[in-house]
């Protein structure tokens, strides 16, 4: 049967998203939500009736996945398991429709941290928790899919990403998906505890601390509070928060390497080192404008300005997108830092969006190549990454990559000018969503009311650029190929 692998692997997701409503709902009947946790219960209904039911239809059937199973599994699950996990938010709140549900669902899987809420200090704290766990879960799949499935696509040039996970030549897709899964779920895991136990030990609340380990380590950004982090008043808590949005930006695999006893490939990686450089720089830049009081709000003091500094340029580097409250102090046009930082974004293999690190110096790269040609037309020359050749097409596919997104980025902004958004507020929401760092929206647009205030129109528009940024814009788009589907 054709697309078995597909469909087997669609059904598994929506069983797993009925069993993180299930926990959802233990969690809403120990906090005294039982109204909250009953609608979970209720939701998580259709997933396990449509997952269960077709796999067992499916049982017995051999699978053989082939390329074609590659591009459109990732891309149908990121449309359609977040209609399987949109049920509980629609019986919470009876006065949405599907667009704020599917939106609020998307943003949280694709790991963007825009939201629908124009209060959270009103959201049960069962609600909070799920879109907590939504982004948690959409970064492990975000590792999975990158790390796993990608390369062997060679998305945007992944053909040259740094793996240090056992590569299980020989066998099947799936089977590599598995082996990627086993070896990476300790680190997550471990990683997003070890961030929950230091905030406690900071002071922060228990429910708040465990969401906001669950946001930070999956680069997502949602906030278990309104407003910024500014609302807990510790500094310290945002000082412990640096490094865990670091490593959620950083590849898996090295985290995996480390585990092993092998952290020295955090050294050798060129992708950890410009993400390290560009935090560095970014973080001096910011951490002078709110010292020197460059923008609308007096200057802070020197330890002030650099946590803040330094935080902000982190958080918006990995596309996390958490804030601290002291924005206000930024220069006028906070969109000439912010904006090159999210569309950058981390590392490849990691949680976080953007064009990635190892993109941007491939294209480096082939510039050099060519302005050498310039000078010695008949010399070969050839580039290195990672103590790999940089082949011909590699960079063809870094600029495919590059070239599709700067397009899509710009027909996504002209459609939602065309939903009535101005052209500055369509900008920043196309720019914030297509990276995949949502609560940026108000940083580089300080006139936007946020995503509440948008019509279903520009909610649409904005969960197909979430998806797009997540998918790294190329599967998705091939979809709507007839050539794919030929065959």
């Amino acid at each position: 049967m054709r697309y078995t692998t597909c469909i087997i692997s669609l059904c598994w997701l929506f069983l797993i998203a009925a069993g993180a409503m299930v926990l959802t709902a233990v969690l809403g009947f120990l906090l005294d939500e039982a109204q909250v946790a009953i609608d979970f219960l209720a939701g998580a209904v259709p997933a396990v009736f449509v997952g269960g039911a077709t796999l067992f239809t499916m049982r017995g059937l051999v699978q053989r996945p082939a390329r074609r199973d590659l591009i459109l599994t990732p891309a149908l699950a990121w449309v359609l398991v977040p209609f399987a996990a949109s049920p509980p938010l629609l019986l919470a709140y009876p006065e949405w429709d599907l667009t704020r549900a599917y939106f609020e669902t998307v943003s949280g899987l694709t790991t963007t941290g825009a939201t629908v809420f124009a209060n959270l200090d009103a959201v049960p704290q069962t609600i909070i928790f799920w879109r907590a766990l939504l982004q948690w879960l959409g970064g492990f799949a975000t590792i999975a899919m990158m790390i796993a499935v990608f390369p062997l696509l060679n998305i945007g040039g992944m053909g040259l990403f740094n793996n240090q996970l056992p590569h299980g030549e020989g066998e099947i897709v799936t089977d590599r998906v598995r082996g990627v899964l086993r070896s990476l779920w300790t680190v997550y895991t471990g990683l997003t505890l070890v961030c929950m136990l230091l905030l406690w030990m900071t002071g922060i609340p228990t429910l708040d601390g465990i969401c906001l380990a669950l946001s930070t380590l999956s680069t997502g950004g949602f906030m278990p509070r309104e407003g910024s982090l500014l609302v807990y008043d510790n500094p310290v808590a945002e000082v412990i928060l640096i490094p865990f949005m670091l490593a959620g930006a950083i590849n898996f695999s090295l985290h995996w390497a480390a585990l092993y006893g092998r952290g020295i490939h955090y050294l050798k990686d060129p992708e950890v080192k410009r993400l390290l450089r560009f935090s560095l720089i970014a973080g001096v830049l910011m951490t002078m404008a709110l010292g020197f009081g460059l923008g609308s709000g007096s200057g802070l003091s020197f330890s002030e300005s650099l946590r803040s500094g330094l935080f902000v340029a982190v958080s918006m580097l990995s596309t996390t997108g958490f804030m601290t409250g002291e924005e206000g102090a930024f220069p006028l046009s906070p969109a000439l830092l912010v904006m090159p930082l999210i569309l950058l974004g981390g590392c490849t293999g990691s949680t976080a969006g953007g064009l990635k690190q190892m993109r941007i110096r491939i294209l480096i790269k082939h510039g050099e190549r060519e302005f050498a040609r310039l000078i010695h037309p008949h010399e070969v020359v050839r580039k290195s990454y990672a103590r790999k050749v940089v082949s011909d097409d590699a960079m063809a596919a870094a600029w495919a990559f590059f070239i599709v997104f700067i397009l899509a980025l710009c027909g996504i902004t002209l459609v939602l000018a065309a939903t009535g958004l101005d052209l500055h507020t369509a900008i920043a929401a196309a720019t914030a969503a297509m990276s995949n760092t949502g609560p940026a929206l108000t940083l580089i647009d300080a006139s936007a009311a946020g995503y509440h205030a948008v019509s279903d129109a520009a909610l649409w528009v904005l969960s197909l650029a979430m998806m797009l940024g997540r998918l790294e814009v190329l599967p998705l788009l091939i979809l709507l190929s007839p050539i794919f589907w030929r065959g």
